[in-house]
């Protein structure tokens, strides 16, 4: 099995949950298409201030080529000024039920 996922914790700014979670609902179009991206879910969390982000790709390179796109780089700039923190882990999947 070569599927990769990634995880991540994004803490915005005090209020800015809900600004970040928009500049992020751009990428849903653009990973709906993208044949190697097979999951692409953002979480509001519980604490306020925070998102989460499930992403689970066929393999490596889908990861690569989604991380690695025009729209993602150009988002990144909207989302700096929103976000006090992250952190991401990303591995390969061992075993899945669908």
């Amino acid at each position: 099995m070569n599927d990769r996922v990634m995880i991540a914790t994004i803490v915005t700014h005090p209020g800015k949950r809900d600004e970040l979670a928009k500049v992020f609902a751009e990428m849903f179009p653009v990973a709906a298409n993208e044949p190697g991206t097979m999951f692409y879910t953002l979480i509001e969390g519980d604490q306020p201030d925070t998102l989460y982000f499930y992403e689970h790709y066929r393999d490596q390179a889908a990861m690569d080529s989604h991380l690695g796109g025009e729209v993602l780089t150009a988002l990144r700039g909207k989302m700096g000024a929103l976000i006090a923190s992250g952190d991401a882990v990303t591995g390969t999947v061992v075993q899945k039920i669908r």
